[in-house]
């Protein structure tokens, strides 16, 4: 998720070029964490290049998207709850719409087809989207809200339908 954020505050490079520049910062940083496997590096690399190289991935980190956050905090009254929430991607479309985007580097079973993959990740994560998508209602309630997952393992953007109404506090 860092490394996403980090992609998106710059112009986005190609993904030889970026796995190259940063592959001794992400050793390093495994190492102080205590994760000496090189497989964790080979799958940060892997999902790095594949998000890069992705139209839907680059179109999500443009630096140039209006009102764009990553790793965003907020902080509402949901149902009568102080809910603290961090959006890992949110910016406004050119038609207007207020996407609330949430990475998962969840990767498939070997044994798991991708409509079934997908659809695991959507029952598993459609109520944090709902959570995400009220809490930032309430900071800008004049836009549609669009949600979605993006699936940095395989890699794909999956919108979830929009909620009945982001509006209720």
């Amino acid at each position: 998720h860092g490394e996403l954020r980090r992609l998106a505050g710059t112009a986005l490079p190609d993904s030889s070029t970026h796995l190259a520049a940063r592959d001794a910062a992400w050793a390093g940083l495994l190492r102080r964490e205590g994760i000496e496997t090189p497989d964790v590096l080979d799958e940060i690399k892997r999902q790095i290049a594949a998000v890069l190289d992705d139209e839907d991935g680059r179109w999500l980190l443009d630096p140039d998207r209006r009102n764009a956050e990553s790793e965003a905090p907020y902080t509402a009254c949901i149902d009568g709850e102080i809910r603290n929430v961090v959006v890992d991607r949110t910016f406004v479309d050119e038609a207007g719409y207020r996407w609330i985007v949430d990475y998962k580097t969840s990767v498939p079973r070997a044994d798991q087809d991708m409509a079934e993959f997908t659809q695991s990740q959507l029952d598993r994560h459609a109520g944090q989207l709902a959570l995400y998508a009220r809490v930032l209602s309430q900071f800008d309630d004049s836009r549609p809200i669009r949600t979605a997952l993006y699936l940095t393992a395989v890699p794909k953007l999956v919108e979830l339908s929009p909620p009945r109404s982001t509006r209720e506090t």
